[in-house]
């Protein structure tokens, strides 16, 4: 059956929040909701489910099937309809048309969960399901709904990501034996960690053995690779442009000797989720503790003996994704220069933040095993949002490396 045909049967079919139609969750909360069904003809339900799941998953090339490779954080389902009154036996339940039937629902979202992502090869992803199963009397047919659920973490105590300056420079010959030039280039940063809304400002300067047209070639992008943390040494992830434009010719002056400025804006940070903090110490971690010399007996024991609940929580926040940034400047097709940066997360909340939608836009949130089926309504798209400084053109150099939290987001 089609989508087309679906609107035949459904007046209504939606499930409704009632955090609102896009909220943004941290961790921690009841998600509680309303799964609201209208029918244009009658139905005999089998069974209405309910799945609420939280996943990572990724499809990098050290996957020897090729299949995805995925981390749980949670998979909850309910069966919101169980056994029609006075009858013994599950299913065949008489619903009518042009009735507006309501089904109240509610489940807890854990504590620990990382902030949504989407990616081409990996992604972290939350969801409500609601599936309605018809029972037509020589078949069953299956209807599918879905409301992605945005989750943003809260920025935790952690040593400060350090900041250093960040440099790359390339050179390239080019032409014939009679008439070879040599076109050299190189980007500076003053520093290589940044917020959302944050605009980045840095030093170019291009060698005067240039061809003329150059300046009008200087092309600027924003790249993000997401790679599983305990990946082998040898995998490999493509980077995905997140933003891309044409670098301004009045941000670089020309002199004879050289094309040189020291103020050019690169670009300013999109909302994108944070660089996974601490990914490649946890790369090495296990779920095994070893004893340090100066460690006590009862710390040791303490560890060993914690609640499924604390080691639960521990599971969820071990990154299983890393995700890293870049900025390159490409000149023309000759020359390529990358210099890596980390995205710094920011508070969930405060003056001067503001959630806007993901730069790389609105994306699709099909899981595999929902290939196959009759999917209904517009839950199988997704724009995740994300925290941005709306203040970044006032920010002074004082509040972004001044008074900070311990992870290193203004206060």
């Amino acid at each position: 059956m089609s989508d087309e045909g679906a609107t035949s049967i459904f007046r209504c079919f939606e499930l409704e929040l009632d955090a609102g139609k896009n909220p943004i969750f941290h961790g921690g909360e009841l998600i509680t909701g309303t799964l609201k069904v209208e029918l244009k003809r009658p139905m005999t339900i089998e069974v209405i489910k309910l799945q609420f799941k939280g996943r990572a998953a990724c499809t990098n090339n050290d996957s020897t099937k090729g299949a995805e490779i995925e981390k749980v954080y949670f998979d909850r389902d309910f069966t919101l309809l169980e056994r029609p009154p006075g009858r013994p036996e599950p299913g065949h339940f008489p619903w009518i048309a042009n009735f507006a039937y309501s089904l109240p629902f509610e489940c807890p979202l854990p504590l620990g969960c990382p902030t949504s992502y989407e990616g081409p090869h990996a992604f972290i992803r939350y969801h409500v399901r609601a599936t309605i199963v018809e029972d037509n009397g020589t078949g069953t047919h299956e209807y599918t709904i879905k409301k992605p659920l945005m989750v943003v973490a809260p920025v935790e105590t952690m040593p400060e990501t350090a900041s250093h300056p960040v440099g790359a420079s390339e050179s390239v010959s080019f032409g014939g034996c009679c008439c070879r030039g040599k076109l050299a280039a190189e980007a500076q940063l003053p520093k290589s960690t940044y917020f959302p809304g944050e605009f980045v400002i840095g030093s170019l300067k291009i060698d005067n053995r240039h061809p003329r047209h150059i300046v009008d070639q200087v092309e600027v992008r924003l790249v993000d690779r997401a790679t599983r943390v305990d990946a082998s040494a040898g995998a490999t992830s493509t980077c995905r442009t997140l933003l891309h434009h044409k670098l301004d010719k009045n941000s670089v002056v020309k002199s004879k000797s050289s094309m040189h400025k020291d103020d050019v804006i690169f670009l300013q940070v999109p909302p994108v989720v944070p660089s996974t903090p601490g990914a490649a110490a946890a790369a090495f971690g296990s779920d095994v503790y070893t004893m340090s010399p100066d460690e006590k007996a009862p710390t040791l024991a303490s560890k060993l003996m914690e609640s499924p609940g604390s080691a639960t929580l521990r599971f969820r926040k071990q990154p299983f994704i890393r995700i890293d940034y870049a900025i390159q400047v490409s000149l023309g097709a000759q020359l390529l220069l990358e210099l890596p940066i980390t995205i710094n997360a920011l508070p969930i909340e405060g003056e001067g933040i503001a959630y806007e939608p993901f730069a790389g836009g609105e994306q699709s949130v099909v899981e595999s095993d929902e290939a196959n089926k009759l999917r209904l309504g517009d839950g199988f798209v997704f724009t995740p949002r994300y925290p941005v400084l709306t203040n970044a053109q006032e920010l002074s150099a004082h509040a972004i490396n001044g008074p900070t939290t311990e992870n290193g987001a203004p206060r």
